[in-house]
């Protein structure tokens, strides 16, 4: 009677035993997924491909034209704090040889598009640029970036020279002897080929002394007038 009643209550256990484990299966995540038929197409893999070259590619341009720009802006206050020097050096007091307030200054050629301009000493006292005038340094611009034009007051011109002489020093641009009026200030603009749309401007204010360098708006119509984005460096004359 006991072992009768043990195999009834084995029977029940059995069935017992599977839906536990059955239900334990199903909480602890061991379920199989039913298979489905979604998935990305060839033609979607294309298209997100696309997208992601197009994203690429736009954010590569940004990035190269940014570093374009900068290098343009660095460039423009490389030219300024030149400027700044010769001021510099006649405020110093620096003096050649035996020669005691001599004066100092930068000299512009813009009669071509130009990449390079010099530092010099005043020698004859002229507080203006001469072939007799010392060059101290010869400072040449970075690739693709040009001097294209200088400017008196408001009046363009074909070359500019700003000479500071001791002991203010006081500024003077583009001096002539005997000349009642010169100018106040004087720019100097500068263009880069692969940064089109923006020009480069240094300023110098003979009543202020200041001296200031900034990137603007504009440099498309000079890059047109010189040729486009195509716009190559003139090579240099010889035994320069």
């Amino acid at each position: 009677m006991v072992k009768e009643k043990k195999a009834a209550d084995d029977k029940k256990i059995g069935p017992r035993l599977i839906s536990i484990f059955a239900r334990f299966k199903k909480t602890a995540g061991f379920t199989r997924a039913p298979i489905s038929g979604a998935g990305f197409t060839l033609v979607e893999l294309i298209v997100v491909v696309s997208i992601f070259m197009m994203v690429f590619i736009f954010s590569y341009q940004g990035l190269r034209e940014s570093r374009h720009i900068e290098e343009f802006r660095v460039a423009i206050e490389q030219v300024a704090s030149d400027i700044r020097k010769a001021q510099t050096m006649a405020l110093a007091g620096v003096s050649d040889q035996d020669m005691s307030s001599i004066a100092y200054g930068v000299y512009f050629d813009a009669t071509t598009p130009a990449w390079e301009y010099v530092i010099f000493i005043d020698d004859n006292g002229d507080k203006n640029y001469g072939l007799e005038d010392d060059i101290i340094q010869t400072v040449e611009l970075p690739e693709d970036i040009y001097l294209i034009g200088v400017e008196a007051g408001s009046e363009e011109i074909d070359d500019l020279a700003v000479v500071f002489k001791p002991p203010k020093p006081m500024i003077y641009i583009n001096y002539v002897e005997g000349e009642e009026e010169h100018a106040t200030e004087s720019n100097i603009t500068l263009f880069r080929s692969n940064v089109p749309g923006k020009m480069g401007v240094v300023n110098v204010n003979r009543i202020t002394g200041r001296i200031t360098a900034e990137v603007l708006e504009g440099g498309q119509a000079l890059g047109n007038m010189l040729g486009g984005d195509g716009f190559k460096k003139p090579k240099k004359p010889k035994g320069k």
